[in-house]
């Protein structure tokens, strides 16, 4: 069965007939078949690449850790798992990802079948000028934390290893605990790929179910969000972009609606975390 026949049929049943272990099988079985020519290389060569990325997560809220392609299992984490998540790095490593899928709402769980659906109908016709920098980013997704409270995550994953053609054979994640600066019960999905100056996004509602390229944010919406890290107000705002403060304010409303987010100061914090500014 096709990953988006897989989708389909989670969308479309209820959530009690979602199997963890089948999404998981489902999203394995592409993995592999994916990979099943290509050899990786020891993971001690990633690990020495990784430190650099230690100090980034050992001191705030985020984790990261290190996922296997070719047998679909993470092979790292970081020491921190156990605070930010509630689980150890060891039992993160020798658990896998099950330990992270059955502590997800029952409606997020089908998520990491979109990464295997994207590769297999979008990446792969993607030129391999285009395949760098590759950043998928899941926003809101609602896990189940040891100590028996829910928290927010904003899940990004990067191609950690590449073969010659850019095809991916690891993936680093970062999990960020997010709780404190979401309000809605809101999940979106945004990709971004590509040079700087060529760079293309795609962005998702979970809920809607709304695909479109381009940003989760407008051109002008950008022009606003970047007026308002710059620290002016409303009116000062609306006079160096010609607009009334009622628009402003509506643009900046939409934004804090659609992203899920609390205020403005949230606003800002995740489209930095995103990599949207």
């Amino acid at each position: 069965m096709a990953i988006c026949q897989i989708i389909s049929f989670i969308y479309y049943y209820p959530l009690s007939m979602i199997d963890t272990t089948e999404i998981l099988e489902k999203t394995q079985e592409f993995w592999v078949k994916q990979l099943q020519s290509q050899s990786l290389n020891d993971l001690p060569v990633n690990l020495r690449k990784m430190m650099f990325c230690v100090p980034i997560t050992e001191s705030n809220r985020s984790t990261f850790s290190i996922l296997n392609l070719k047998n679909f299992h993470p092979e790292f984490a970081s020491q921190n798992t156990l605070e930010v998540m509630g689980y150890s790095a060891e039992d993160y490593v020798e658990q896998g990802l099950k330990l992270f899928m059955d502590n997800l709402d029952d409606s997020h769980k089908s998520f990491t079948l979109y990464i295997s659906n994207w590769m297999e109908t979008k990446f792969t016709n993607i030129p391999i000028q285009d395949r760098e920098n590759v950043r998928l980013t899941y926003c809101g997704l609602r896990f189940h934390h040891a100590t028996k409270k829910w928290i927010r995550l904003l899940v990004q994953q990067y191609f950690f290893e590449v073969d010659d053609n850019r095809n991916p054979l690891r993936f680093c994640t970062t999990k960020t605990d997010i709780t404190h600066l979401m309000r809605h019960e809101k999940l979106w999905l945004r990709i971004s790929y590509g040079a700087s100056d060529t760079k293309h996004i795609e962005t998702f509602d979970y809920q809607n179910q709304l695909r479109q390229k381009g940003d989760i944010i407008s051109n002008r919406e950008m022009d606003i969000l970047l007026l308002l890290i710059e620290g002016l107000d409303i009116d000062d705002i609306g006079k160096q972009l010609f607009i009334s403060p009622n628009t402003v304010k509506n643009h900046r409303q939409n934004m804090i609606n659609r992203l899920g987010v609390k205020d403005t100061t949230a606003l800002i914090q995740i489209c930095r975390l995103c990599g949207i500014v």
